[in-house]
């Protein structure tokens, strides 16, 4: 197979409500916006595309319509974990991980997103030099 793009699809309730989060907090751009079908896209990702589809859409599969969206998390490097949850916390968005340094070498947090999504931000720091020793490293 040779992928040419890379995109995900998040089912959700309302997806012009939803963009407003990724575009409000995340600064992502819409580049298609429909009742039904938002396509968002960051300045710094270019050809990476997030879009949110009405779960109860045709364009969905009829054994997802009623289905709600769980487990999915997206993740996104920046380069100071930290400066962001206190933006995001301080804009009223619910952190469901509080900022964690970890030994394996990333800080991060995770927020909730509409529609049950999680996000987590995170960066990189240096691994834990016990840790390191004690994966054989």
């Amino acid at each position: 197979m040779h992928i040419l793009s890379q995109g995900t699809v998040l089912l959700c309730d309302d997806p012009r409500q939803a963009a407003q989060f990724y575009i409000q907090h995340l600064g992502f751009q819409a580049v298609v916006e429909l009742d039904w079908y938002v396509s968002l896209q960051h300045p710094d990702l270019p050809g990476i595309h997030l879009d949110l589809l009405h779960r109860a859409h045709e364009a969905n599969s009829a054994s997802q319509r009623h289905q709600p969206t769980s487990g999915i998390l997206l993740g996104f490097m920046v380069e100071d974990a930290a400066r962001e949850e206190k933006r995001l916390s301080a804009a009223g968005l619910t952190i469901t991980k509080p900022l964690t340094d970890e030994s394996w070498g990333q800080r991060r947090f995770q927020v909730l997103a509409p529609d049950g999504v999680i996000v987590e931000v995170l960066q990189t720091i240096p691994p834990d030099p016990t840790w390191l020793a004690q994966q054989g490293r």
